[in-house]
């Protein structure tokens, strides 16, 4: 690199007049003296030099930054060791003893000066020991290859899984099938039964015919109601009418009641069945109140009056609903010792048993991941079936054999579409245990996690990576599956080859080569959920060191901001300083100032410029870390005002409004330091790691960057910089008034007093929405792919 050349150029000038500041110089010796005066000036020029090579180095880092980052990452790191190593405050030294005469004094300075240029020299060659950001990025792509590798083992641990329960699957199966046609001999069984009996009592027919007109007038009613909900004004009185069909239609059911209240045969067998006398009374009240609430909906419906139709409608239904259910209660206690009611409960045992046998089927495609869509027959025979099961019960145990006979051959015809659909589950879980297992695949993630082992025991200090030695054993641990699976494998064919050979081996032996098979797919899975785990415990560990350095690198990069921000607001001072005391010395007249002050606020301007330089080098260390809000804009406001008071000391204007400036930069550097210095007290590793996921699940993301400056002493800086922006408002119409500024001077610091107010409000709301962010919980993220 160019910059090596010129650090060698500087080397050389400082050892050239090394050997003359051995020499002391005395009162007696005026050449000696002359000599280091010389000397001094000297490396007044070379300290010069170092600095302006600094500054130049920084500029061509942040060029090269997108082209050749590896270039500036090298310039980067020799620039920051510079500033580490103070080089600027060692010059200062030699400088200051070559100026007093102590030679020997400067010379061991000097030579510190030499080490230090060396060093930076080592760093350019690419000899520098490894930073600590470098340290980050190598663990962190190791944490990311073990994220991948996690990923993929968990796929291929999913579907050995799945491998190894698919041979108890198939068999599921065919219980199924099995249990299935047996529900299908068990319903004839029950419709030939059923077809034998005898007439039912004529109270079961008389109850069941008055239930069976009520739910046919509630089903109208419900359906009616659904299109009042949908209609428009308009259509309302069209269903007016209906509603009145309803009522009309409804009227032979009062009817019904009261001839059957009177019947005394009826009264006595629902007596001797422990029915409740009051049963038909209550019912006979029901209807009259639904004939009393359908006429009212009907009128309301006539009227267009929507909203208003609701409540007798709803009253009507309930009405309805109350005389099913007291019916229905009646016909099971009068059914519960006759031949249909015993008949009854068998069909709907066989209901019950139709259900579970269809949720057996959807448990088994789902557990097989099979796509019920693609099966042969209806996909809704299950529901279907258990539907008309659950019928034909209700009308067994009301007597209605010719009814129940019906629904039973529904049942009959979907329990066979079951049985369809079952044999063509079987058939692909079938399909689903002839495909191999993706063996070499496991061979693969099992070498790669051994590679990354063997990668991980030369980290970046020479040493093991934490969690080397579980990344070790998850790959032994992948291995072990792989060489399980292909067993399991090798098993499999062993069994398809017999099978041709001699289709008469023996049903025992079958099974037991179908156990075997599952036992090495299921070690294969244990083995694959162990290297998991040891890659979850690897991840977690590579994560707490992450930590660890970030922490480390936070601290010796707030150490670094603090240390150049304290010598930015030393400088500061002293210009300050000698503004005041410049511009004490004004005169009257077009030429205020004389030679020397000028001189002086000339020479003060240029400090301050360099000091807007030394702003910008921190700026960039902010901007590689991106997380921090306030602090940022807050060194842009301070890097402004610096060039404001550069260009305001290069024109000779050092009065109130320059000299306000400069207490309002010191203010903040001092706000700035506190809370670098706020940060520093936290110490690494303050924020406790998160514990470890529990087994089974995964690993945790990586986490996203904190903040350098924590947010609380952000909103300390964002606090101050409004009490600054009031108070500077203030001053500003003060300093108008006296006419210390000018009207167009005053209009432009306005306008630039509203956009840090608006920059300000822009800062504070980024500010809460981090914090916010920090609130909320972590959502899951995919990990990074590897470097």
């Amino acid at each position: 690199m160019k910059f090596k050349s010129t650090l060698l150029m500087l080397l050389a000038t400082l050892m050239l007049f090394g050997p003359v500041m051995a020499q002391p110089a005395t009162p007696t010796d005026d050449a000696k003296a002359d000599k280091a005066k010389e000397l001094a000036s000297t490396a007044e020029h070379l300290k010069a030099k170092i600095n302006e090579l600094l500054l130049m180095m920084t500029k061509v880092a942040s060029q090269l930054e997108k082209t050749e980052p590896d270039v500036a990452k090298i310039i980067r790191q020799t620039v920051a060791y510079a500033h580490q190593a103070d080089l600027d405050t060692k010059m200062k030294e030699v400088i200051a003893k070559l100026r007093e005469g102590l030679g020997d004094a400067a010379q061991d300075s000097q030579s510190e000066v030499v080490g230090r240029l060396y060093e930076m020299i080592k760093l350019m060659d690419g000899d520098g020991k490894i930073t600590t950001a470098e340290e980050i990025e190598i663990l962190k792509g190791a944490r990311n290859e073990a994220a991948k590798l996690y990923e993929e083992q968990k796929d291929l641990a999913n579907e050995s899984s799945a491998k190894a329960n698919e041979n108890k699957l198939t068999q599921d199966a065919s219980d199924l099938i099995e249990g299935l046609r047996g529900l299908v001999k068990e319903q004839q069984d029950i419709a030939d039964e059923a077809s034998k009996m005898d007439a039912p009592p004529k109270a079961l027919t008389t109850l069941a015919a008055i239930r069976q007109s009520v739910r046919t007038q509630n089903g109208f009613l419900v359906r009616t109601k659904v299109q009042v909900t949908a209609a428009a004004l308009g259509k309302l009185p069209i269903l007016a009418a209906v509603v009145e069909g309803i009522a009309t239609a409804s009227k032979p059911i009062q009817t019904e009641i009261a001839k059957a209240a009177k019947d005394d045969a009826l009264t006595k067998a629902l007596a001797a069945a422990e029915v409740d006398p009051e049963l038909l009374t209550r019912c006979e009240g029901l209807i009259k109140s639904a004939l009393t609430e359908l006429p009212r909906a009907a009128k309301c419906l006539s009227q267009q009056k929507k909203m208003a139709s609701e409540y007798p409608t709803e009253q009507a239904l309930a009405d309805f609903k109350e005389i099913d259910t007291l019916l229905s209660e009646a016909i099971e206690k009068l059914a519960a010792n006759t031949p249909t009611g015993k008949l009854a409960k068998k069909q709907a045992e066989l209901s019950d048993k139709i259900g579970e046998m269809n949720q057996d089927m959807k448990d088994i495609g789902d557990m097989a991941a099979i796509d019920s869509e693609k099966l042969p027959g209806d996909p809704k025979a299950g529901e279907k079936a258990q539907a008309a099961s659950k019928k034909a019960s209700e009308q067994l145990q009301a007597g209605q054999k010719d009814q129940a006979g019906d629904e039973q051959k529904k049942a009959e015809k979907n329990l066979e579409d079951m049985i369809k659909r079952a044999e063509g589950l079987k058939d692909e879980v079938k399909k689903k245990i002839d495909a191999e297992l993706d063996t070499q695949k496991q061979k693969r993630v099992a070498k790669d996690a051994e590679k990354l082992a063997e990668k991980m025991k030369n980290g970046p200090e020479g040493k093991p990576m934490p969690g080397q030695e579980d990344m070790e054993s998850a790959g032994q641990k992948a291995s072990e599956a792989s060489e399980s699976m292909e067993s399991s494998q090798s098993q499999q064919s062993k069994e398809s080859k017999e099978s041709k050979e001699s289709k008469e081996s023996s049903q025992k032996s079958s099974q037991e080569q179908q156990e075997q098979q599952q036992q090495q797919q299921q070690q294969a899975n244990q083995q694959q959920q162990q290297a998991m785990e040891k890659m979850k415990d690897a991840i977690k560990k590579l994560d707490d060191e992450i930590k660890k350095k970030e922490d480390q690198q936070k601290q010796e990069k707030l150490a670094r901001i603090e240390q150049q921000l304290e010598a930015v607001l030393e400088e500061q001072i002293m210009v300050s300083e000698k503004t005041k005391i410049t511009y004490g010395r004004r005169k009257e007249g077009e030429t205020p100032y004389g030679r020397e002050e000028n001189q002086t606020l000339e020479n003060m301007a240029g400090i301050e410029g360099k000091l807007a330089d030394k702003v910008d080098e921190v700026l960039e260390l902010l901007e590689d870390e991106g997380a921090t809000i306030i602090f940022p804009r807050a060194l842009k406001g301070i890097k402004k005002n610096l060039i404001t008071v550069k260009d305001r000391l290069a024109e000779r204007k050092a009065g109130a409004v320059t000299q306000a400036t400069q207490a309002d930069i010191e203010m903040m550097l001092e706000a700035l330091i506190g809370a670098v210095r706020e940060a520093l007290s936290d110490g690494p590793g303050r924020a406790e790691s998160p514990p470890p996921p529990p087994p089974g699940e995964d690993p945790p993301p990586a986490t996203a960057p904190q903040p350098l400056v924590p947010p609380l002493a952000e909103l300390r800086l964002l606090l101050i910089q409004q009490k600054m922006i009031q108070r500077q408002t203030k001053t500003a119409d003060q300093l108008l008034k006296t006419k210390a500024l000018t009207k167009a001077e005053s209009d432009e610091r306005a306008k630039d007093l509203t956009q840090r107010q608006k920059e300000l409000n822009e800062d504070f709301d980024k500010l809460c929405e981090a914090l916010k962010q920090q609130q909320q919980p972590q959502q899951p993220q995919q990990p990074q792919q590897p470097n």
